[in-house]
């Protein structure tokens, strides 16, 4: 027989093993495989809701989550109607078999009318941005006189959709889809005064400004395993307000083709931002673990006051800048200690890697290593600076390998002091630029040193406020970059995508020992998300660029062998 204390203890400790929300309740959303009904609980597959809508109207406790059924499409914005708290968090995410649940911001167009020509029109009680025909955009124009085939034009006094099919063809012969959701400069998911908010395997696509926008008061939400394409502005952001926005973080999604408003060059719209992680006041979070591109968008940004982001192991591919460390822009605030690491950005069609200044804000502490940038079409694995008048401070541009940029490193500042360091980068350049450009007309401010500095072709690998120099010139001239290199790196196969080190590589063994913050180099032997390894437990000293060497030995031989024969 259990005696009165051991029950005690018994059932205390059926407590604790219960899960801090063990009241949590799940709801289900289905439109096309149970189909469900608004009138229904919603609390199991058998039974579930049916739009958005209800979704929005509900009330919803601390630890509850609202899942989507996998292959189904709402054309409908979700407003989530609660928060959670920091042990139960509201989730909306996904279940069931197949394709992510899709959030289509558009709505389908139809009855049209002929216009003139090729040119119908059709009623449209909102002002869309973006105008898909099967599912291809179509060109904004800014008139009907302006048009050609394959190309809309939208009249909001007569609240008239033109079209011009690109076949010439009635619309009514193709799926026309109009962008509407979220309204003027809102989300599609648009969280307002909420915290503990959990967005989970979702799919989010042509939506009529941004797609998940963070507002108001709101902290601590996390966008994760989701996906976002064919976007008019941003795809994840926040209101761009003088509010900021405590841990918010953005994890292991997919961006493309987003940013749509970015090739805008006249017209409605004209030069309007967009950004795949546009983090706007970030206090605290993680961006990190994403794939990004291809995009006519900016990869991802923080600015506005941005304080404590990761951004790590993210690949950024074919977008306009890379991953861009920014201050000011709306609220003129300082960004600070934001840390880039492991990333991967190649074929931008500006620069790579960007830390520079908008307005007279100021950045205050970057740490930025183990990065890989690789081809920048039209400018610079790394743009270290530009505009002003704030300045750049504390930044460490540490153990990065940048590869077949115009530059590499160019320096524009402006900088008040010299607490900017460069070292251990491995920086290989072909054409007409250089591995290192010094604008900063306050150069004594600049030290870079233990760099590998390659130019295939020449042997200038500097060009210092004007002037080319080969290294060893520079070095008798200037007296910096004394312990820096300029030779082949002798990487691997850059070609497809091995940048680690060959064992002739003079980047061996031959960079700065920078401290323990900063010991974790790239594992040769993984590739994207690449693994680390400690820079003080392989070889004689720590290598130059991104990459720990590892040497390839064999194995012993066998001392003994033996055979057992049947």
């Amino acid at each position: 027989m259990i005696g009165r204390r051991m029950l005690k203890r018994l059932l205390m400790l059926a407590l604790l093993a219960l899960p801090p929300s063990a009241s949590a309740s799940a709801y289900y959303v289905d439109n096309c495989v149970a189909v469900g009904n608004d009138s229904n609980n919603g609390t199991a597959p058998s039974t579930p809701w049916l739009t958005v809508g209800k979704v929005n109207a509900s009330t919803l406790l601390p630890g509850d989550s609202v899942l989507f059924q996998r292959t189904c499409t709402w054309r409908e914005q979700l407003t989530p109607p609660s928060g959670g708290s920091s042990t139960a968090p509201i989730t909306f995410g996904a279940y069931g078999a197949g394709a992510l649940p899709v959030l289509n911001g558009s709505s389908l167009v139809t009855g049209w009318t002929l216009s003139s020509g090729s040119i119908y029109y059709a009623s449209a009680s909102w002002s869309p941005n973006l105008v898909f025909q099967d599912g291809t955009s179509l060109t904004l124009e800014t008139s009907t006189a302006a048009m050609v085939a394959g190309s809309f034009y939208y009249d909001p006094t007569a609240s008239r959709l033109y079209v011009w099919a690109t076949d010439s063809a009635s619309p009514a012969t193709h799926a026309i889809e109009a962008s509407h959701y979220g309204a003027t400069y809102y989300g599609l998911i648009f969280v307002l005064n909420l915290s503990y908010i959990t967005i989970d395997s979702l799919h989010l696509t042509k939506y009529n400004y941004n797609g998940v926008e963070i507002a108001g008061t709101s902290s601590n939400i996390t966008i994760q395993n989701s996906s976002f394409d064919y976007g008019y502005q941003n795809d994840v952001t926040t209101a761009e307000t003088t509010a900021t926005y405590s841990n918010i973080n953005v994890l292991n999604n997919s961006f493309s083709h987003g940013g749509i408003a970015r090739t805008r060059t006249s017209g409605p719209g004209a030069a309007a931002e967009g950004v795949a992680v546009n983090g706007f006041g970030f206090q605290g979070g993680s961006i990190k673990g994403n794939t990004i591109g291809p995009s006519p968008a900016e990869g991802i940004q923080v600015l506005a006051g941005a304080q404590n982001v990761e951004i790590a192991s993210n690949s950024v591919s074919n977008a306009l800048v890379g991953i861009y460390v920014s201050a000011g822009y709306g609220t003129n605030a300082d960004t600070q200690s934001i840390t880039v690491r492991y990333n991967k950005v190649f074929n931008s069609s500006i620069h790579n890697y960007q830390i520079a200044l908008e307005n007279g804000a100021n950045i205050n502490g970057v740490d930025f290593y183990g990065n890989v940038s690789d081809t920048a079409t039209g400018g610079d694995c790394l743009l270290f600076g530009y505009a002003g008048p704030g300045t750049i401070k504390n930044a460490h541009v540490y153990n990065n390998t940048f590869v077949n940029c115009n530059n590499g490193v160019e320096a524009f500042g402006p900088t008040a002091d010299a607490s900017n360091q460069f070292k251990n980068n491995l920086i290989s350049v072909s054409g007409s630029g250089y591995p290192w450009v010094q604008q900063d007309p306050n150069d004594s401010n600049y030290s870079p040193d233990y760099n590998l500095l390659y130019k295939s072709g020449s042997s200038s690998a500097i060009n210092w406020l004007g002037s080319a120099y080969a290294l060893a010139a520079f070095q008798s001239g200037k007296s910096k970059m004394m312990h820096s290199l300029s030779a082949d790196p002798q990487l691997n196969n850059p070609a497809s995508g091995d940048y680690s080190l060959l064992s002739a590589s003079p980047a061996i063994d031959t960079g700065a020992n920078l401290g323990a913050s900063y010991q974790l180099g790239l594992d040769p032997r993984t590739r994207f998300p690449w693994g680390t390894l400690n820079q003080n437990s392989y070889g004689a000293a720590w290598e130059i660029g991104a990459f720990v060497f590892l040497p390839q030995t064999r194995p012993a031989p066998p001392t003994s062998l033996s055979a057992i024969v049947d």
